[in-house]
């Protein structure tokens, strides 16, 4: 989707009662970015971050509950085989840990979705994510894949504590 097209369509995506909030890819004639379709009934406002990854389509977010501010973030990965957008495993992980330095310095809790391309050896995720992961203490919350070819780490992370700890 690119950020050219009318309304009717960047927003036409949301059925009755949502609403759709969009980060498209920069200076991409041929689309891209990532997309939170909300209910209409939860005001959620975008929050810019100072990092600044080159290889990932990101939209963070905040919401209020009932229990406080909710953060969340929406990444996207192309895979490596991706000519014009793909980037190696070693420097997603870096600018990743990067970014969830950031989210997890942010008042409230965190969430991250998304697809992050990383396979590793049979049907595995590659060691490096889950080292970026884990070291930031994430938790997997879903049991089971988005699609039939998802790895585990394609799947919500939340964090386990908030202590304010550093990742990576």
């Amino acid at each position: 989707m690119k950020a050219s097209q009318p309304p009717t369509i960047t927003h036409g995506m949301a059925p009755a009662g949502y609403w759709v909030l969009h980060r498209h890819r920069a200076n991409d004639e041929e689309g891209g970015g990532v997309t939170l379709v909300h209910s209409d009934q939860r005001q959620v406002i975008a929050v810019s971050l100072a990092s600044t990854d080159t290889g990932t389509d990101c939209l963070v977010s905040k919401l209020r509950t009932c229990r406080g501010r909710l953060n969340i973030a929406v990444v996207y990965r192309p895979p490596t085989s991706s000519p014009k957008h793909g980037i190696s495993v070693t420097q997603f992980c870096s600018e990743f840990s990067e970014l969830l330095d950031e989210l997890l310095a942010l008042p409230g809790e965190l969430v991250v979705c998304g697809d992050f391309n990383c396979p590793g050896q049979a049907e595995s995720v590659d060691e490096r994510l889950l080292d970026v992961l884990e070291s930031c203490d994430l938790v997997q919350r879903v049991d089971q894949p988005a699609h039939q070819d998802a790895g585990s780490a394609d799947r919500p992370r939340r964090r386990r504590r908030c202590d304010g700890g550093h990742c990576g």
